[in-house]
């Protein structure tokens, strides 16, 4: 991670005194903080995705339910 940071650092105050004017963009922020923001964003895909498993779940029983009261409706009229 410092590694990075550091490199890019070297690489903007390098570009800054070439003859060709590169231009490398200096972080805006930490590196950690972004890799801290992108966890967060996978923790909220994680609930969003144990949301969407609850949900299918529920849905898969109410299916059973009618199922099986149609079933049990089936018998009793034969």
């Amino acid at each position: 991670m410092q590694g990075q940071y550091t490199l890019a650092a070297v690489m903007h105050g390098l570009s800054r005194l070439s003859k060709k004017g590169g231009k490398i963009d200096y972080p805006d922020k930490p590196m950690l903080r972004e890799q801290a923001e992108k966890r967060k964003e996978e923790r909220l895909t994680e609930n969003d995705k144990k949301k969407q498993r609850e949900n299918l779940l529920m849905s898969l029983q109410i299916m059973q339910i009618n199922f099986n009261n149609n079933h049990k409706n089936d018998e009793q009229g034969e």
